[in-house]
């Protein structure tokens, strides 16, 4: 059985997918040196969770890519 969402829920969703990114950088960025000091480490180990951050996120999007893009074009 298959349910049809209203494009106002799609556009919601959506919405709140595209501002968990900026959400979590802009809360991650300023904690940096707190991060770092608790850690124990080095800045330069506390930015490399930015970049491993931005990858997951990327890599992420490709399995929803995948399957709108099958699903999608009916």
């Amino acid at each position: 059985m298959t349910r049809k969402i209203s494009l106002t829920t799609t556009s919601i969703i959506l919405g709140m997918v595209a501002a968990v990114g900026p959400f979590a950088i802009d809360m991650y960025l300023p904690a940096m040196p707190a991060i770092g000091a608790d850690l124990q480490t080095e800045m330069q180990a506390v930015q490399w969770t930015i970049v491993a951050y931005f990858i997951a996120f990327g890599l992420a999007q490709l399995p929803a890519f995948a399957r709108a893009s099958v699903t999608g074009r009916s």
